[in-house]
């Protein structure tokens, strides 16, 4: 990742089909003082393009469902690797089907990390 300089903020780009989703963690990110909302967008695709757009405003941190619609976990991290040039993005993987085949491919792919979605997030048991 480029290095944040002073007090810059982390900022993030979300990639999922799930608009319920994308608004909650958009919701999360407003409330954080350190976390910045810098784009969003629901394929991979629309991802892609919205960076080639907007290179002024790459993000430190990639957010994106596992298999983000349209394209490969490798696609997408290649074409993340060839928008941003000189900058290193990292890539979480999020996903609610917590598949071994699906966080090794995402792994195998480059991803920097993976995150599941099957907590409650409150701290509580889900059973």
């Amino acid at each position: 990742m480029s290095e944040l300089r002073g007090n810059e903020n982390v900022r993030v780009f979300l990639v999922d089909e799930h608009h319920m989703f994308r608004a909650g963690v958009r919701q999360e990110l407003q409330n954080s003082p350190d976390l910045e909302l810098v784009g969003e967008a629901a394929t991979g695709e629309q991802a892609i393009r919205h960076l080639q757009e907007n290179p002024q405003s790459l993000p430190h941190v990639i957010l994106a469902d596992l298999s983000p619609s349209g394209i490969s976990e490798a696609d997408f991290i290649r074409a993340t690797e060839d928008v941003a040039i000189d900058r290193r993005i990292h890539i979480l993987f999020s996903s609610a089907a917590e598949t071994d085949d699906g966080v090794i491919a995402a792994m195998s792919a480059g991803a920097h990390g993976f995150l599941g979605r099957s907590g409650r997030g409150d701290g509580r048991s889900t059973s």
